[in-house]
C-alpha cells in the first residue's frame, strides 16, 4: 500500500510541475540543436590512383600489389608525409584505404575539420607512391634501353663483319676469274679451283647467317625499344584530381543525440520537480 501511495504522490507532483519537466526537456533539445548547428563541418577527400604495371617475360605484373600499398600508406607513409609538412603524425587528418578487388586502383581516404590540411596530406601519399613506382619504372625503362643498344652494337659488328666478309668474296672471285682464264688442266689448277669455289661458298653462307643475325637482332632491338616506351608509359598515375566534399552528420546520428539530449532533458527536470517539491515542504526547516 506505501508503494501504491508513494507512486500516485510521485504521479501528482510531475503533473502538478509537469511544465518544469516539458521545459526542462525543450532546453536540452534546444541546446543540443544548437550544439550540432555550431559544429565545425568536417571534410572527407579521396585520391584514386592507378597503380603502373612492369612487364616481364612476356607476364604483367603490378608495380607493387594495392594490400602492400594499403599497409604502408596506414604504418609508414603518414610519419614521411607530416616530416614533408613539417607537422606532427597526431594531427595528420584520419586515414583509411580501399582496394577495389580485380582492379589496379586503390583509393585513399582522409577525413578531418580542416579541408586544406587533407588536400596537402593527400598529395603528398600520392607523390610518395607515385615517385617511388617511377623509381621502378625508370629502372626498368634503362635496362631495356641498354638492351636496345647492345643489339645495336651486336648489330653494328656483324654489319662489319659482313664488310669484312665481302671485301674477302671479292679477292676470291677475282682469283678464280683469273685461274679460270688461264684454263690449266693440271691437277694443281683443279685442286686450287675447288678451294676457291669452295671459300666462296662458305664466305657466302658466312654473309648469309650474318643477315639472319642481323634480321633477328633488330627484332629485338626494335621489342626492347617498343617495351621501354610501353614501361614508361605503365607508371602508376592518379586517375582524378583530389575530391574534397563535406562529411555530413547521418540522420541516425542527428536521432541519435536528440534522443539523448531529451532523455537527459527529462531525467534533469524530474530531478528539479522533486528538489522544488522537496524545497517547498521542507523550507520552514531548513
Amino acid at each position: 500500500m506505501n508503494g501504491e501511495i508513494d507512486a500516485i504522490e510521485y504521479t501528482k507532483i510531475i503533473i502538478k510541475r509537469k511544465w518544469v519537466v516539458f521545459l526542462t526537456t525543450v532546453f536540452f533539445l534546444g541546446a543540443a540543436f544548437i550544439w550540432v548547428l555550431l559544429q565545425r563541418n568536417t571534410y572527407k577527400g579521396e585520391i584514386i590512383l592507378e597503380i603502373g604495371k612492369i612487364e616481364h617475360n612476356g607476364i604483367e605484373n603490378l608495380l607493387e600489389s594495392p594490400a602492400q600499398i594499403a599497409l604502408k600508406v596506414k604504418k609508414i607513409y603518414p610519419s614521411l608525409a607530416a616530416k614533408r609538412l613539417n607537422i606532427s603524425p597526431g594531427s595528420l587528418p584520419q586515414i583509411d584505404v580501399e582496394y577495389p578487388s580485380r582492379t589496379n586502383l586503390i583509393i585513399i581516404k582522409a577525413k578531418s575539420k580542416d579541408k586544406e590540411k587533407i588536400r596537402k596530406v593527400l598529395e603528398q601519399f600520392s607523390d610518395i607512391i607515385i615517385k617511388k613506382h617511377a623509381k621502378i619504372i625508370k629502372l626498368s625503362v634503362d635496362n631495356y634501353k641498354n638492351q636496345a643498344k647492345l643489339y645495336k652494337r651486336q648489330i653494328l659488328q656483324a654489319k662489319k663483319k659482313i664488310t669484312g666478309l665481302r671485301n674477302e668474296l671479292k679477292k676470291l672471285n677475282k682469283q678464280l676469274d683469273e685461274l679460270e682464264k688461264k684454263a690449266l688442266n693440271t691437277n694443281i689448277s683443279l685442286v686450287l679451283l675447288f678451294h676457291f669455289q669452295e671459300e666462296i661458298k662458305n664466305k657466302t653462307q658466312q654473309i648469309e647467317a650474318l643477315n639472319r643475325w642481323i634480321d633477328s637482332l633488330g627484332i629485338k632491338e626494335e621489342e626492347a625499344k617498343a617495351l621501354a616506351e610501353k614501361t614508361a608509359l605503365n607508371t602508376t598515375r592518379p586517375v582524378s584530381s583530389i575530391f574534397i566534399s563535406i562529411s555530413n552528420k547521418s540522420t541516425e546520428q542527428l536521432i541519435m543525440i536528440l534522443i539523448t539530449a531529451g532523455i537527459l532533458g527529462i531525467f534533469s527536470g524530474l530531478s528539479l520537480v522533486f528538489f522544488q517539491e522537496f524545497w517547498e515542504r521542507n523550507r520552514g526547516r531548513i
